[in-house]
């Protein structure tokens, strides 16, 4: 057995549990993705996981949209919709099919369907733990 390795009970049972190293972590494949139908679109929808730079620079654009003080703290959230979906919709590759960049595609993706927008924007919530249901159970554990 390595030193990176190390027998655990977990329950009734013994597991080997490995102490990651940088080398696997930057090894490691952990950017998913998830596959949405969009009878609406003519097809299906491909959306990622945000790797931590991108998750920032979102977690960036929402603060600054963010009004006033303490209880009365409000957000803007005027096309931030299209701004995370802008950075979760991906090709068959796993390429951006927009960038942040193009304002006018933007502006385009807001004028389409906006129940799909929103089922699309709840799914890309879900898989990156944003929103207030993500807090509330980051704050429950």
């Amino acid at each position: 057995m390595s030193t990176e390795e190390k027998e655990v009970q977990v329950g009734e049972e013994k597991m080997t549990k490995v102490i990651l190293t940088k080398e696997a972590i930057f090894q490691a494949s952990d950017i998913h993705f998830e596959e949405v139908p969009v009878p609406e679109w003519g097809g299906v929808a491909r959306l990622r996981i945000l790797p931590g730079n991108e998750r920032e620079d979102f977690e960036q654009l929402c603060q600054h949209r963010q009004m006033g003080k303490g209880a009365a703290k409000k957000m803007d959230i005027h096309g931030m919709k299209v701004e995370l979906l802008s950075r979760c919709l991906v090709d068959e590759e796993n390429n951006r099919i927009f960038a942040e960049k193009d304002r006018e595609d933007l502006k385009l993706l807001n004028k389409k369907n906006g129940k799909v927008l929103d089922d699309l924007f709840k799914k890309a919530c879900e898989m990156n733990g944003i929103g207030p249901e993500a807090e509330a159970e980051i704050e429950k554990n």
